[in-house]
């Protein structure tokens, strides 16, 4: 295979597409203010602790980050969609979850969803569907992750693409070019580091 880097071309035996992925945001037309919230790129650089943090979402980014928060003494509000956490775990263990964050004192509003974020004195208002109304300090949406394969010339080197730009792979990890791999975000299944790390430790093994 030849591939260019940084301007200079390289031959090799495989190559490996690990560029992961990116947070997902409604588009302002979906979802008014969204500028004003943040997502999991920018939560570690925050000027000021926030005292009431609002995270909308129930995958395991949102329960992490919810649980951090609280742990470090922020008032945690988080908004689910669907009627429970974590869509696609085992019932019992989303149910124990669930349980456990409460008593670590999340608020937890299942079939919940924001119609609208808004400047409010310093602060920010969060208005839901059902027409009530929080005041926080940050908003986080984490509401998905999208492959970061956009201008990686992957479709024009024919290289197969599900529909939303995830890299297609076997149970090897192997594309349908030979020698080409990927995993990761990149391929659109377990957004979880840990599993990354273990997919590139099986690759490697290979």
């Amino acid at each position: 295979h030849e591939v260019e880097v940084g301007g200079r071309r390289c031959h090799a035996r495989h190559i490996l597409v690990a560029t992961g992925g990116h947070p997902v945001v409604p588009a302002p037309a979906q979802l008014p203010g969204v500028e004003l919230a943040i997502t999991s790129n920018e939560i570690f650089d925050l000027a000021e602790f926030p005292r009431h943090l609002v995270v909308v979402g129930g995958g395991y980014i949102a329960c992490e980050f919810a649980s951090i928060f609280r742990g470090l003494g922020a008032q945690v509000t988080q908004i689910v969609r669907g009627e429970q956490l974590l869509r696609g775990f085992d019932d019992d263990v989303r149910d124990f979850l669930a349980g456990e964050m409460r008593k670590k004192g999340i608020d937890l509003r299942p079939r919940s969803d924001v119609e609208r974020i808004a400047r409010d004195a310093g602060r920010l208002a969060v208005s839901l569907r059902d027409g009530s109304r929080l005041v926080a300090d940050q908003v986080l949406l984490a509401t998905g992750r999208a492959p970061n394969t956009a201008g990686l010339g992957l479709a024009e080197l024919g290289v197969a693409l599900a529909p939303n730009g995830a890299v297609r792979v076997d149970a090897h990890y192997a594309t349908n070019l030979p020698g080409l791999h990927a995993l990761g975000d990149v391929i659109d299944r377990v957004h979880l580091t840990p599993i990354a790390l273990a997919e590139a430790m099986a690759l490697v093994d290979r």
